[in-house]
């Protein structure tokens, strides 16, 4: 028996909205510490993967590993008959063919219950492999979306070029041309690590130049260190802050171990953007000769994560 409750059920419905976009059906894999699912689009460019770990719902048991064979179509339409405020619960049996979807208002004065049937999909399980990027970008997930959509109004593809000066969106299509560029903060949190570990350093040394001093003059050093360990701290940045004053939260982290410069199909960049209402942030990692990796961290839930081949030049 598989029974899963999610108090939020609207988050199940973004994510199913996410995944339908890009993939028509699949199978949700079962087992007693996550649900997962794995799919290509038709044309085998693109593949999606999503865990949703147990921690994240309001209860969860599954006494045997299951496969659950969803059309998304069908699913969708029974979860429009769920409002924004309903719980969700899911159950099925381990040798049932209908998979039961129960929501529940808030006030507890309504409670829908919909059955929907299993299909038997012939999918195989791809092993993703573990990739070393060279590139990894993080920006807010609003501002990846807004860019793939303003820039599919000039051309098909995107190039993406990652330096220390920033991240770089071109397009290049029948009407023009134009590019969009953001700068990031480069490793910016390493180099705070850095700056408060040698001040720590530099505290204790102090401190050990003046173990011969007499006990009072030993008190006010100890005092001393105490103020211009809050001094130095002080000039570190701390919190969501950067050098500069800003706002960490909205700015654009680039971890670069080399330039980078790939070109991708807008059209399944837009796709990837529906997982936008998921989560804040949005992070990108690329590499050469490998695919990109858009990936949704949802919260402390589990992830949603999209792949996608670069566009090859014909000249190559």
């Amino acid at each position: 028996m598989f029974e899963a409750t999610l108090s939020n059920g609207e988050l199940f419905k973004k994510i199913v909205v996410a995944l339908s976009d890009l993939v028509e059906q699949g199978n949700f894999m079962v087992d007693s510490n996550m649900i997962s699912f794995q799919g290509m689009d038709s044309s085998h460019v693109s593949l999606v993967s999503l865990q949703l770990t147990e921690c994240g719902f309001e209860n969860y048991r599954c006494d045997h590993d299951i496969c659950l064979g969803i059309q998304f179509s069908s699913l969708n339409k029974i979860l429009k008959c769920m409002t924004s405020k309903d719980s969700l619960q899911i159950q099925a049996r381990d040798d049932g063919d209908i998979i039961n979807f129960i929501f529940e208002s808030q006030d507890q004065k309504r409670f829908s219950n919909f059955e929907l049937k299993l299909n038997d999909i012939d999918q195989e399980q791809l092993g993703i492999p573990e990739t070393v990027y060279s590139t990894t970008i993080k920006m807010p997930s609003t501002e990846f979306q807004r860019i793939c959509r303003d820039l599919a109004a000039i051309g098909d593809t995107v190039t993406i070029s990652a330096t220390k000066d920033g991240v770089k969106f071109s397009v290049n299509g029948d009407i023009g041309s134009g590019d969009m560029t953001i700068k990031g903060i480069i490793n910016a949190q390493k180099n705070k690590n850095k700056m408060k570990d040698n001040d720590e350093i530099k505290i204790k040394n102090e401190d050990n130049d003046e173990t011969q001093m007499e006990e009072d003059e030993d008190e006010d050093m100890k005092n001393n260190d105490g103020d211009n360990e809050r001094d130095n701290d002080d000039d570190i940045p701390t919190g969501n802050v950067d050098d500069d004053g800003d706002n960490v939260d909205d700015a654009v982290l680039i971890t670069l171990e080399e330039s980078v410069q790939q070109t991708f199909s807008l059209r399944y960049l837009n796709n990837f953007t529906k997982a936008t209402g998921l989560s804040k942030d949005v992070t990108l990692r690329m590499g050469d000769d490998v695919p990109l990796e858009v990936d949704y961290k949802i919260g402390d839930f589990g992830a949603l994560r999209y792949y996608l081949a670069p566009k090859i030049d014909d000249d190559e």
